[in-house]
Formats: structure tokens, C-alpha cells, sequence
């Protein structure tokens, strides 16, 4: 399923599926001779599915937790590159230290690929300014090569973010990647609870911003190896990269047989290659 969020011009009929936006319904008398796709609102995001033969949907996708009750945080880029890419991402374990800046990483709990779905648990350090080094929890879960969880737990201050990431493929060598994202702040424990929860909102009030901003940053460190990265099968690996041979293996069932991740030429790259183009909200 190819990921839209709520009000990109998708119309939805009360029996579910798509129908043809206002104003493009009738051709004098006649209906216009239009596919409709099923789709699926999942996790505050529509998902269109569009099988190469024509099947209806045989799986559903996961919805998962959401963090607090405040509203998200949104973003948007298109960049090169390839949306199974942003999936594997995220358990090539060994990127997180070099690339983000993480304490040394490890598995806390082994990856387990079931169905549709993966999800495996890291444990880190992060480092926050004037604050000092804290250990990171991060709960990382895809469904289908569209979609990403990425939730993380600073426990030290109490801290958790939680982001989705879904990516739109628009070209065969580039793709949209938008992001969801939330964050909250524990209420003091030794405080009584009118103060601490005017502690704790005031604390996101103050950090929200700040924790956007940063998220944002953070994932785009990834946008230049993305848009230069070139697919090898089998991977070469390193010590440290992850369960990158289980998961490859696993997403095979999204692609038609004989058709895994064509290899597009570098000539194509090399056009649809430059600046992500960005929208945040």
C-alpha cells in the first residue's frame, strides 16, 4: 500500500473505496470509465492499494499506539532514492553511531519477521546539550516497505518521541517520505499531580519546538546516502550492520516474482539526484 495523508484530494465512498474527485465524476451523460483502488485510514493516513495483477488487498496493515493526545507534528521531502531504503534503514544498526551520533548501539531484543510486519529494540546513549549523556530506548516496527514506527525513551528525563514514517514511490528513482510525529514528557513523580502536570506541559510547550526540529534534522541525515546509494545483492557487510540478510528475505513478498528491486540505471540516479525538497508543518 502507497501511503497519502488525510486531505491530499483522495475521496472516499461510504462503502470504502475511491471514487473519482468532485467535478470529474461525469463526461456530459456518461461516468468516466475510472479504476477505484481500495483503500485503508490508518494511524491518521490514507493508504491506496494497487496490486500489478489487479488483486484486491490480501493483508491489512497495523495500526499502531498513539503517543499522548496532542496533535502531531508534520513533514514532507521528496528526494532520490527508493522507499524500501527508508525501511531497512532502520535496522542497520551500525549507521546510528557514525551517522547520528549515538553512544554505541546494540540489539536489546533480537528483530522478529512475522507476516507483514518486523519490529526489533535497540539500545543506545544519547547525548543531550547541558544535560549530559542519557541511555535511549528505541523501539523500531515497519509494516509493508512503505511504513515505519520509530519510537524512542530517554528514561533518565523522561522523555519519549514516537514518529511514522510512509513513503510514496514517484518516479522510478525517487520517492516521498513524509513524518508524524509526537513527543511527550512525563509527569514528575515526586510532585503532586495539579503541579506535575503543569510541570510536564510546560516542559512540551517550551520543547516542542525544539524536539521537531530536531527529529527533522535527524532523519535528514539519512537523505544524502539514500540518494546515493547504490543497491547490491547480496549485501556487503560489515560487523555491527544488522539483520540486513533476514530483512531483505522478508521484503521479497512485496515485489512480483522475478522482479525484486530492479536495478535502475545510474544515468537515472544521477537526474532525479539533488536537495530534498522539503515541507514541514
Amino acid at each position: 500500500m502507497q501511503g497519502l495523508e488525510e486531505g491530499d484530494g483522495e475521496v472516499v465512498g461510504d462503502d470504502g473505496a475511491a471514487e473519482a474527485p468532485c467535478g470529474a465524476q461525469r463526461a456530459g451523460e456518461h461516468l468516466l470509465d475510472l479504476t477505484l483502488l481500495p483503500v485503508r485510514e490508518v494511524d491518521g493516513a490514507v493508504f491506496v492499494w494497487r496490486h500489478h495483477d489487479g488483486r484486491a488487498p490480501d493483508w491489512e496493515l497495523t495500526p499502531w499506539h498513539t503517543l499522548g493526545t496532542r496533535a502531531p507534528r508534520l513533514a514532507a521531502w521528496e528526494m532520490a532514492g527508493h522507499s524500501q531504503d527508508v525501511v531497512e534503514n532502520t535496522v542497520d544498526i551500525g549507521h546510528f553511531t557514525p551517522l547520528h551520533g549515538w553512544g554505541a548501539s546494540e540489539v536489546a531484543e533480537p528483530a522478529v519477521f512475522e507476516g507483514r510486519s518486523f519490529r526489533i529494540l535497540v539500545r543506545s546513549e544519547e547525548r543531550v546539550p547541558l544535560l549530559g549523556a542519557s541511555p535511549l530506548e528505541v523501539t523500531l516496527e515497519g509494516n509493508g516497505i512503505s511504513r515505519v514506527h520509530v519510537c524512542t525513551a530517554l528514561p533518565r528525563f523522561g522523555v519519549r518521541t514516537c514518529a511514522v514514517y510512509t513513503t510514496t514511490m514517484i518516479a522510478p528513482a525517487a520517492f516521498q517520505l513524509r513524518q508524524t510525529s509526537r513527543f511527550e514528557v512525563a509527569e514528575p513523580a515526586a510532585l503532586p499531580a495539579p503541579l506535575a502536570r503543569w510541570v510536564s506541559g510546560s516542559v512540551h510547550r517550551l520543547l516542542a519546538g525544539v524536539m521537531f526540529r530536531g527529529n527533522c534534522a535527524f532523519v535528514s541525515q539519512d537523505f544524502p546516502v539514500w540518494a546515493t546509494k547504490r543497491y547490491v545483492s547480496p549485501p556487503r557487510l560489515a560487523r555491527g550492520d544488522g539483520p540486513i540478510g533476514p530483512f531483505r528475505h522478508w521484503a521479497r513478498q512485496f515485489y512480483p516474482p522475478n522482479r525484486l528491486r530492479a536495478r535502475v540505471p545510474s544515468s537515472v540516479m544521477r537526474g532525479a539526484a539533488g536537495d530534498a525538497e522539503s515541507s514541514v508543518t
